[in-house]
């Protein structure tokens, strides 16, 4: 569920000033250009608007990256910005700021809708991507790297790197994006 998912990590940034290290905050701003690279550059530019070319094997890597923002999956994700585009401040755009900050910042996650919420819908506005059994495959997966990352981070620093690496890392891309 969404809201578990989002309250679970903004919990776990919670215990940020309680597991300050300075690796934990250098790993942080580390993952955090590794998550936003994956938004801003795979997501949106490159999957969302084909602004340019990569190679597939990099594409996907990249892909893995942007999974890691916990932003939902990569064709969820592409087919709900194409129709933010196709919309654009309309009726039907799922996140306008017309219906207010808090609407565009957060609220629209939580409305159920009709075109971005069903997958037999939404591939309309991300064919090539529904059409992928690699992207179909890291978007089924999208959660299960951060649980990886995780567990891969507490085992090699501990508390300190799981908070700042995955919890107020997350946050941050969140309230970033």
């Amino acid at each position: 569920d969404i809201v578990a998912g989002i309250a679970i990590i903004h919990l776990g940034a919670l215990l940020a000033p309680f597991t300050f290290t300075w690796p934990a905050f250098w790993l942080f701003i580390g993952l955090q250009a590794l998550t936003a690279m994956g938004i801003t550059l795979c997501f949106h530019r490159l999957l969302a608007h084909r602004s340019f070319q990569v190679p597939k094997w990099l594409e996907y890597v990249l892909t893995v990256c942007g999974s890691l923002a916990l932003q939902g999956g990569v064709i969820k994700w592409v087919a709900t910005h194409r129709v933010h585009h196709a919309f654009s401040d309309r009726p039907q755009d799922p996140h306008s700021p017309t219906r207010g900050f808090w609407w565009a910042h957060m609220f629209w996650l939580f409305a159920y809708d009709e075109i971005i919420d069903n997958p037999t819908k939404y591939v309309r506005y991300a064919p090539e991507l529904a059409r992928d059994p690699v992207h179909q495959f890291l978007n089924r997966t999208h959660v299960l790297y951060a649980f990886i990352v995780g567990a891969v981070l507490y085992a090699w620093g501990g508390l300190p790197f799981l908070v700042w690496g995955l919890f107020v890392r997350t946050a941050f891309v969140y309230h970033g994006t």
